[in-house]
């Protein structure tokens, strides 16, 4: 009785390790989003006028990754 009562602490003990284990991986893994030519020159950009410039953002984890802001110059 007794022997099937620690054998089953030690798999819940070994399950909530597990558990604690990915929940650690996923929270600390960060999105590793990459933006495509993040620095450009715009040389035909007239100064002073509004300029729609297109940018390419790629996240190749499963993980959702928030894009937040919007620069003016």
């Amino acid at each position: 009785m007794y022997r099937i009562l620690s054998w089953g602490f030690i798999l819940l003990g070994l399950l909530l390790l597990g558990w604690a284990a990915f929940d650690y991986y996923t929270f600390t893994d960060p999105a590793h989003v990459t933006i495509d030519e993040a620095e450009r020159d715009l040389p035909d950009a007239p100064v002073g006028q509004p300029t729609d410039v297109v940018f390419t953002i790629h996240n190749p984890t499963w993980r959702t990754a928030r894009v937040i802001g919007l620069a003016e110059c």
